[in-house]
């Protein structure tokens, strides 16, 4: 048996932080929504009318889904605006967080109902705290990160400590492997020639 000793362990380090600041980020973009749905006033709200932008273009405003043409280029982002009604009583129109392109989500369609939450302080933001889209991007870095971190603490905990490994090579002949029968009688047919 013979042992081999994985080096680098400065790098392997720099690889864990590395991937401990990816799960960071995860978390962080996270934060925002998390921090609604504990804490922020989570209401009914209804979807009012959808926004077409386009890069070049003035903005379209429609009021009802059925006159939204489908965007065939897909450079159009199309944001959803919904109205609920605010602590004090006071009817607010806030810009969801979600934006579609080729077409608006049906989940959102004017005259959708759609849960939001609010931050305090800030009415004319809406979050749509249930909707998996809200947090596929957090989930997506912080899976990715976790895995990265698995990764680099496997091999940053076996720097610098000896592994032992099968030596697969025959002992004699000075370290270098035996030859085979093939070979010994390919060696014979050139020597008698």
């Amino acid at each position: 048996m013979k042992t081999y000793t994985p080096g680098y362990l400065g790098l392997k380090l720099v690889s864990v932080v590395v991937s401990l600041l990816v799960c960071a980020g995860g978390i962080a973009e996270m934060w925002f929504p998390a921090s609604l749905a504990f804490s922020g006033r989570i209401v009914k709200s209804v979807v009012v009318k959808v926004e077409k932008t386009s890069p070049g273009l003035p903005t379209k405003v429609y009021t009802t889904t059925s006159e939204i043409p489908e965007d065939k280029n897909r450079s159009a982002i199309f944001w959803h605006y919904v109205a609920y009604t605010d602590a004090s009583g006071q009817e607010r129109t806030a810009k969801l967080n979600i934006a579609t392109k080729i077409k608006p989500a049906s989940a959102y369609a004017v005259g959708a109902k759609v849960r939001i939450a609010c931050p305090k302080g800030k009415p004319e933001v809406a979050v749509a705290v249930f909707d998996w889209q809200t947090w596929a991007l957090g989930f997506f870095i912080l899976i990715v990160g976790l895995v990265y971190a698995s990764i680099s603490i496997l091999f940053a905990v076996h720097a610098n400590r000896p592994i032992e490994v099968q030596d697969e090579l025959a002992e004699g002949d000075q370290g270098h492997a035996q030859p085979s029968a093939s070979n010994e009688a390919t060696a014979e047919t050139k020597a008698s020639v």
